[in-house]
């Protein structure tokens, strides 16, 4: 009698095992000094514990990320027109010291995207054509959505860690891509959006509604944004530059990758949260985990991966 209740139990034990089993992912993850811009270094995965709605995501593994892809898109619409040596300026920034083993692609955009380079470990043909910036046509129109839309089809397949980096002042208005349509597609793919916010006319929009828009792309997929000051006072300041420096190589071009065990039956709208346990140590005071807040279903994965 006892043999056949421990058999029922272990049968009972197994279905609900595999009506809840879970399927692997890899996500991408920065822990960064939220007034520096750097890594906060040494970071245990013990630390870090998510959640999938009500349910605990279990975090097996945490590793830096090396090499990751990164896709460079620059706004040169007309209302960066006064920019133009602004923007060759922050180019000169980020090819001055790129991050370690990373690919880099371009896009320049306005109206449309010209057409956008294949990743590259040499990153001389950038620098080519941050020169033209000076000389190159600014039309009036602005489609960012669509920049970012085409922008993604070029990592195929979407690896962990992948990156669009964007320098924009974040005015749309031109794009056929709709912002609920683009919000799905970076999920679907877990590629990480960063901006450097741009001046506008001289004046900055860091308030404005379009960066507010662009923000919560940014925020959705784990990645950062990085505003500046008006450029006619901070862009000589050393501090502004280390600043912009620390953001391109341990922002954009940094990071862990940690895997997680998601369940099969996940809902695509629960939403990701992964919590730092700072306990008593000063050096996490101002530290701030960014993360994707959504994750694709398994089945979209495997399709990704295919």
């Amino acid at each position: 009698m006892a043999m056949k209740t421990l058999l029922w139990i272990a049968i009972l034990l197994g279905a609900q095992w595999a009506i809840g089993q879970e399927c692997t992912r890899v996500i991408p993850v920065n822990v960064l000094d939220l007034k520096t811009h750097h890594p906060v270094q040494a970071i245990e995965a013990d630390r870090l514990h998510g959640s999938l709605g009500n349910n605990p995501v279990v975090i097996s593994k945490m590793e830096k990320i090396k090499g990751n892809r990164i896709l460079l898109l620059v706004d040169v619409s007309g209302s960066q027109e006064q920019e133009r040596a602004f923007l060759r300026a922050q180019i000169g920034v980020l090819l001055a010291a790129t991050p370690p083993g990373s690919p880099l692609a371009y896009s320049f955009f306005s109206a449309r995207p010209i057409t956008i380079s294949t990743f590259a470990a040499d990153a001389s043909e950038i620098a080519i054509a941050a020169e033209k910036l000076q000389t190159i046509k600014m039309d009036r129109a602005t489609a960012l959505f669509d920049a970012l839309h085409e922008g993604l089809k070029i990592f195929q397949p979407p690896l962990p860690g992948d990156s669009i980096l964007v320098l924009t002042d974040s005015l749309e208005n031109s794009s056929k891509t709709r912002r609920n349509d683009l919000a799905k597609e970076l999920r679907a793919s877990g590629v990480r959006l960063f901006s450097i916010l741009q001046t506008r006319y001289g004046r900055l929009v860091d308030e404005s509604s379009e960066a507010g828009e662009l923000n919560r792309l940014v925020e959705e997929t784990g990645g950062g944004m990085y505003t500046f000051p008006p450029s006619g006072f901070a862009w000589y300041d050393l501090k502004t530059r280390m600043e912009l420096q620390a953001f391109w190589l341990e922002g954009v071009g940094s990071g862990y990758l940690l895997t997680v065990g998601v369940p099969k039956d996940l809902d695509k709208n629960e939403h990701l949260k992964i919590r730092l346990d700072k306990g008593s140590d000063a050096a996490l005071k101002n530290a701030t985990v960014l993360y994707p807040h959504y994750l694709p279903s398994c089945e979209t994965a495997s399709a990704a991966a295919r």
